[in-house]
């Protein structure tokens, strides 16, 4: 008897398995992972290598071995397997592939090559238009082998039946270790049913948490006439619960949900009065939050797929975006946005942006309108992240400058724009205290956008420059706030000039309401502690300067922040700088440290010197004080110091990277 008709849930012979609530035709191979919950019979034999299944998705991984080259294998050993060659000859499976290494589908009466092919590696076949679903043709008479010189045909399996007692997946030799996941193995007539299988399984769904509501949107499957969804729970994954059915579009929200809890859903197509499958669940939390309780998110002129925003489970905010670009008349990009009703500025950190195009772009915007020709200005970073500035004066033209190139493009991930009145200005910065500004653009005496009292749409935005593609953009650190900026920072910096003094200096592009900046230190085990107040020059830009006298030894950290004249505080940035005692230099040997024990030569008046050992993570793994002679010191340390880079530091004042092996 055929194996896969003993697996209750998971297989089929040629028959309709329930699985939950619906039924699927199954050809005679039918092994569903994620229907399922269970894969009963299937086991790595590669040593070292082990399977996992995700208790609610499904889906099944394999992690390879751990040794050079990385090996995993996938095979089934609950019995016998039977190959029907001549009725369901196409043997399909869906995993994701790895990056490198070689697939090998074997069995018993040996492996599979393709006819006159000479190899056994690399023989499947990538089903086109798929995600990751690839198959092998084992029709008899095709030449196709099982073995360097066994035909499938006839003569060999009579009446094309392929007996198995053993059917495996080999992957081997990858150079890198990488884990794959299983979702299916299936056989098929023909390669046409497997494409018109696949063609009717919904691909791409998206699921985005929002204050007691989740949004999903999927790609659409070509001649369906409606789309069913299903909810469960991670305590309850095999009962799912029908929340929509018959929905025309792809794209559904999911609202009167209990925040906090995750929820997992699957999406299905019909098509021709048939359901079809589903990849795996998605998962989405919806979450309470009352800065973005008045949000929204749409996608704006010709997107192409559907588009979709919320927070994922990890808590950022993702915008999932197809889209033509935002250059043009007939731009097409997703947007979540709120309104802005004066003068104020948003700011955004791009975490990161798939790279879809090298035109793809994800940042902040601020539009009069939701029309695809609406005026607009907008901070952009692209896959790359550099920068560019774009906006549209009049409805339907578009102006954008050259990407800013100051030496940090490349390396930005905040993105801001600053409204007053009709002026915008767009500004970027690597780490969100630092920023650059762009030219700034003063809209059109017709636009709305010239008076701070009309209210405008400010918000993220994300574009894959391909209408057939969704990128994922997620965002973190997003703010809105109403009024202008107190202090627009462009540099600040700490440098130890050659009297071993700190010279701190800062420029601002515009004050706005500053009474005075605050400059501050602390020394590594010490608290903040107030140096001086420098008083604002007034409103515009301004140069400043202090130095700071008494640095003490060792690393001093100099946090730098702004107060309003209504007494409002707000941190600018910290700097470090590491002053060393003049003229010490340390020389350590040996270095790579060897059987706990070092010296190190140091110049100073007495004959002690207190030593510390610290870990790149800051934590101290050895403290001691140490008698030395004549500037040489011997340290015996604890044999539990494990191998790695540390640093030694003499006195809180001289530092030195060392080894220990």
């Amino acid at each position: 008897m055929n194996i896969f008709t003993k697996l209750s849930l998971t297989t089929a012979l040629m028959t309709s398995t329930v699985i939950g609530a619906y039924a699927q035709i199954g050809p005679q191979i039918d092994v569903d992972f994620v229907a399922t919950k269970s894969y009963t019979g299937w086991m790595t034999p590669t040593s070292g290598a082990s399977l996992s299944q995700d208790a609610v998705t499904g889906v099944l991984t394999l992690s390879p071995t751990t040794t050079s080259k990385y090996r995993g294998d996938f095979r089934y050993t609950g019995g016998t397997v039977s190959i029907d060659a001549i009725n369901y000859p196409i043997i399909a499976v869906k995993f994701n592939k790895p990056s490198t290494g070689n697939i090998t589908f074997d069995t018993s009466n040996g492996d599979y090559r393709k006819p006159g092919s000479g190899t056994q590696n690399n023989q499947q076949t990538l089903l086109p238009g798929s995600d990751n679903v690839y198959y092998y043709d084992l029709t008899s008479g095709s030449g196709a082998q099982l073995g360097a010189s066994n035909l499938i045909d006839e003569t060999r399996f009579p009446g094309g039946t392929i007996t198995c007692t053993s059917f495996q997946f080999k992957i081997a030799d990858m150079t890198v270790r990488e884990n794959y996941d299983f979702y299916w193995i299936k056989s098929f007539a023909s390669v046409a049913d497997l494409t018109a299988y696949v063609a009717k399984t919904v691909t791409g769904v998206k699921a985005l948490g929002w204050d007691g509501h989740v949004d999903l949107n999927w790609k659409p499957v070509t001649n369906a006439t409606s789309y069913t969804i299903r909810r469960f729970t991670a305590d309850n994954p095999l009962t799912k619960t029908e929340v929509a059915t018959g929905i025309t579009g792809t794209s559904y929200s999911n609202t009167g949900l209990t925040n906090g809890t995750t929820y997992y859903y699957e999406v299905t197509a019909v098509v021709e009065s048939a359901e079809g499958g589903f990849e795996s669940a998605v998962a989405a939390k919806p979450v309470a939050n009352t800065a973005f309780a008045s949000w929204n998110h749409q996608d704006i002129g010709t997107a192409g797929l559907t588009g979709n925003a919320g927070f994922s489970t990890d808590g950022t905010f993702t915008i999932n975006a197809a889209g033509k670009d935002v250059w043009n008349n007939d731009e097409g990009f997703h947007y979540a946005y709120q309104t802005l009703d004066a003068d104020g500025y948003i700011v955004a950190k791009v975490n990161g942006l798939v790279n879809t195009h090298a035109s793809a772009k994800a940042g902040v915007m601020i539009r009069e309108g939701l029309g695809n020709t609406s005026r607009e200005i907008l901070a952009t970073l692209n896959p790359a992240f550099t920068a560019e500035l774009g906006y549209t004066k009049t409805g339907g033209s578009i102006k954008y400058d050259l990407p800013v190139t100051d030496g940090a493009s490349g390396n930005y991930r905040w993105v801001k724009l600053s409204r007053s009145g009709a002026v915008i200005t767009a500004s970027y910065s690597v780490d969100g205290t630092i920023w650059v500004e762009g030219p700034s653009v003063t809209f059109d005496a017709e636009s709305p956008m010239k008076n701070a009292d009309v209210p405008v749409y400010v918000g993220v935005f994300a574009v894959s420059h391909d209408v057939n593609k969704l990128t994922t953009a997620t965002f973190s650190d997003i703010t809105v706030v109403e009024g202008t900026l107190p202090v627009s920072l462009t540099n600040y910096d700490a440098k130890l000039n050659s009297n071993g003094q700190v010279n701190l200096n800062w420029t601002v592009s515009s004050e706005n309401n500053n009474n005075y900046f605050l400059v501050e230190r602390k020394s590594e085990d010490g608290a903040f502690s107030q140096l001086a107040k420098i008083s604002s020059k007034g409103n515009g830009a301004a140069v400043y300067a202090y130095t700071d006298a008494n640095a003490v030894a060792g690393i001093n950290y100099y946090r730098l922040s702004q107060v309003d004249l209504n007494g409002k505080q707000t941190e600018l940035g910290i700097r470090s700088v590491n002053v060393s005692l003049t003229g010490q230099v340390l020389s350590v040997f040996p270095n790579p440290i060897t059987n706990n024990q070092f010296s190190f030569t140091y110049k100073q008046a007495g004959n002690t010197a207190f030593v510390k050992i610290v870990d790149l993570a800051g934590k101290t793994v050895f403290s001691q004080t140490v008698k030395g002679n004549d500037g040489l010191f011997n340290v015996s340390t604890p044999a539990g110091i494990k191998a790695g880079i540390y640093i030694l530091e003499v006195d809180q004042a001289i530092k030195q990277k060392v080894v220990f092996k």
